[in-house]
């Protein structure tokens, strides 16, 4: 990859295809349909032949293999960590340290403990919310 795609002093960086991002060219859901994994792949394999068919000929392939793994690692490291937008996502110790530090979170939350992150960042930012006091009453005001 390295002779198309390297870069000054031999940075290897891919090349990328229609403004997407590495990341974006990385499906971790069907690791095998990932355009950085197709892309090099002769159509003939059922590619996309976009470095030319002599590329990377087959799935037997080495190059392809170590490429496939590669996304499968980073796949299987999502579903154990999760994203904060995924079923049985937990945040970590420091984001549970910090909003029970700032008074969002009660102090007996633990790892362990279901939080609704959306619900949490959004106390946390009305935190920083300016109230004023309503004149005639003295009452805390969000207006």
């Amino acid at each position: 990859c390295a002779s198309c795609h390297g870069g000054e002093g031999g940075a290897r960086r891919a090349r990328k295809l229609d403004g997407e991002s590495l990341q974006a060219m990385c499906n971790l859901t069907r690791p095998e349909k990932s355009h950085v994994l197709r892309a090099p792949l002769a159509q003939s394999a059922g590619g996309l032949g976009l470095c030319g068919d002599d590329v990377v000929k087959d799935t037997s392939d080495p190059a392809y293999q170590t490429i496939l793994q590669a996304i499968r690692r980073s796949a299987d490291a999502l579903a154990e960590q999760k994203r904060f937008d995924m079923p049985g996502f937990h945040p970590n110790e420091h984001y549970l340290r910090e909003m029970k530090r700032f008074g969002i979170l009660p102090p007996n939350v633990t790892r362990d403990t279901p939080v609704d992150v959306y619900d949490t960042d959004e106390r946390y930012w009305r935190s920083f919310w300016h109230v004023g006091r309503d004149s005639e009453s003295s009452r805390p005001t969000t207006e």
